[in-house]
């Protein structure tokens, strides 16, 4: 053979004890880096003069018979892996998670924690405020990996047409759902920093779901959560509100969540795979 083994329309040169090239029509065209870690050698009898400093190197001869079978289950893993990856797809899951706590504070701090209502934007019927609202989420049972979000809100009165945004929270949940007044800080974070989504509402969408995508580093943040998580919203109106009447007994606001769980199979496919190469070694030892 000459340290060469034919397979197909492929040839495989070995060069030495953990490396081999693939040629195909041009014996001047190496690509090795699929199967680099097969260990593949000759008696020295089969190797030319000059390669026979390399092979004496090795610790052991595997024969042809032996490199046919391991290309393989390379060859079985390669399609088996893409098709546990498609089949990942169709095990995609929706999850549902309603709203905990919702609220609102306005341009002057205050906030009522026995207030579940969310309206948002200017309120003329509590001074002519601009309010920023909050959600708040129980994620704690999250543990799987997140491919996409959505915020539904149903919009209760609408009395105005402008972008509603969502934004990351920094306040400490417990702090958030507290009562207080002059929170200037808690409104304000409610309103500003990281953009998570946004939406146009306009004045005769009341009393209806909203869906808001929520972006990457919404994803980002609900992956990393471990327990309580909050976005806060601000529609922008001048004028109106958005949400007026709001409350958590009906229509809950909630995060439609797209997981996709890791089958146990894949976890356990690599080591099988292994195993398999074991026992077939053990056999031909035998």
């Amino acid at each position: 053979m000459n340290g060469e083994l034919q397979s197909g329309n492929a040839r495989f040169v070995f060069v030495n004890i953990s490396e081999y090239r693939t040629r195909k029509n041009d014996p001047k065209q190496p690509s090795g880096s699929i199967a680099a870690s097969i260990e593949c050698k000759y008696p020295l009898r089969q190797c030319s003069g000059g390669e026979k400093a390399v092979w004496q190197e090795r610790v052991r001869i595997t024969t042809p018979e032996e490199i046919i079978m391991k290309l393989r289950l390379l060859h079985a893993i390669f399609f088996l892996s893409a098709g546990f990856g498609f089949s990942a797809c169709s095990f995609a899951q929706t999850i549902e998670v309603l709203a905990t706590d919702s609220g609102w504070y306005h341009e002057q701090g205050r906030h009522d924690a026995n207030n579940e209502n969310y309206i948002s934007g200017q309120v003329s019927l509590m001074g002519d405020l601009h309010h920023h609202n909050f959600f708040v989420f129980d994620l704690a049972s999250i543990d799987v990996p997140i491919m996409a979000a959505v915020f539904r809100v149903y919009t209760w009165d609408v009395r105005a047409s402008d972008i509603y945004t969502l934004y990351d929270v920094s306040t400490p949940i417990p702090v958030l759902t507290a009562s207080g007044s002059n929170e200037v800080a808690v409104y304000n974070d409610l309103g500003s920093g990281t953009v998570y989504g946004n939406t146009s509402i306009l004045v005769d969408q009341d009393n209806q779901f909203i869906d808001i995508a929520l972006n990457s580093d919404a994803i980002s943040s609900i992956t990393l959560a471990n327990g309580d998580w909050a976005i806060g919203g601000d529609f922008a109106s001048t004028i109106d509100w958005a949400f007026g009447s709001s409350t958590l007994d009906e229509n809950t606001p909630r995060l439609i969540l797209e997981a996709i769980p890791i089958p146990p199979t894949v976890w356990l496919f690599g080591s099988g795979m292994l195993g398999l190469v074991g026992i077939a070694r053990r056999k031909r030892a035998a």
